[in-house]
């Protein structure tokens, strides 16, 4: 593996201060398995879109609590199942897109 940037990789998006990851764009990227929990690690974030994927199963029960800056969140055409945690600490969410593919 090179020692490049996570900020120059695709579907990656960083601010341009400080260089945090600030968006995960990888729709129709073939992806497949679950949503990580490690994804709760990028607490800076405002827009994960994994819409028209493979991925399936629960979304991690922290997700929505420890991201509280997200503002959108597209995982729809995929296999989500089960419960989908409760967004209460999620003020600036204001898309949440889940549907089956």
């Amino acid at each position: 593996m090179t020692n490049s940037s996570v900020c120059s990789w695709n579907g990656v998006e960083c601010s341009q201060k400080g260089g945090r990851i600030v968006g995960l764009i990888l729709e129709a990227k073939n992806l497949s398995g679950t949503v990580p929990k490690e994804v709760t690690l990028l607490n800076g974030i405002k827009d994960i879109n994994l819409a028209s994927n493979n991925i399936g199963g629960d979304l991690p029960r922290e997700m929505l609590a420890k991201l509280r800056y997200l503002r959108g969140l597209n995982l729809a055409h995929n296999h989500i199942t089960g419960h989908i945690p409760d967004p209460v600490n999620m003020t600036r969410l204001f898309q949440l897109l889940i549907s089956e593919a």
